[in-house]
């Protein structure tokens, strides 16, 4: 008896398709790459089309959203994060080139630049305790916020040193970053302050590696100042509070 291809199907037929559970799919270290990219490719949409959006910013509400709603673990998120962790080593190497193309103009003003980054430091640490003295934060919460200035890693182990919290200081880290590259360039045109010397230098001190990157889709000289700006603000920083840890400790 010859069966027919039809026979086959009835006598064989294929298991129903079975959906991989999300769990599985979330633990995958592609998923928490794949999300953040299709984030961020979303977000410079929406930025050509609403300028006032930081494509930052909508990248970290959309993947926020995401993993609200879908209730995915963070920890899963982070298998996947940890990849984009490896670039940030290399992307601020990368501030390098600008600075190198601009170094006779930055070694013509090393004094003015050296005195503006002291003072914008002095100025982030104090303003920083004053809001929280003000709003009556508590202890831990005034230790994490004084480096908020820095980037991320030199701002966690300030932190450390200061026996703050470390989470919240990396929270206040990123907070300060998309405020000062929201806020910052409009704030600078209100002030009718044009020169790329004064923005870079501003937004670098205040709004570090989130800001410098912002103006460097701009302007490289502004993006020059600002990466300079943000290396020796993170070492100036670190140079006042880290001796000073005990003495501020004890302050509070």
């Amino acid at each position: 008896m010859t069966l027919s291809p039809c026979h086959l199907v009835t006598l064989s037929p294929c298991p129903p398709l079975s959906l991989v559970p999300l769990s599985q799919l979330t633990a995958e270290p592609l998923f928490g790459l794949t999300l953040t990219l299709t984030a961020y490719a979303l977000a410079l949409a929406i930025h050509h089309k609403f300028r006032f959006l930081h494509p930052l910013l909508v990248t970290c509400l959309l993947v926020m959203a995401f993993l609200l709603v879908a209730r995915v673990p963070i920890d899963d998120y982070q298998t996947g994060g940890k990849f984009l962790e490896f670039f940030l080593g290399p992307a601020t190497v990368a501030l390098a080139v600008p600075l190198y193309r601009h170094a006779a103009v930055l070694r013509r003003h090393a004094v003015q630049i050296a005195l503006t980054i002291l003072t914008g430091s002095l100025i982030g640490i104090f303003s920083a305790a004053v809001i929280a003295l003000l709003f009556h934060a508590t202890r831990d919460v005034i230790l994490s916020v004084l480096a908020k200035c820095c980037t991320t890693p030199i701002a966690i182990e300030v932190t450390r040193e200061l026996h703050g919290n470390e989470s919240l200081a990396a929270s206040i880290v990123v907070l300060s970053g998309l405020t000062g590259a929201l806020l910052g360039p409009p704030l600078l045109r209100l002030l009718h302050i044009r020169k790329h010397s004064a923005i870079g230098l501003a937004i670098g001190a205040a709004s570090h590696g989130i800001g410098t990157s912002s103006l460097l889709r701009h302007n490289e000289l502004q993006g020059t100042y600002a990466g300079l700006a943000m290396a020796l603000n993170g070492i100036l920083t670190a140079a006042l509070l880290t001796p000073a840890a005990h003495l501020i400790q004890k302050l509070l």
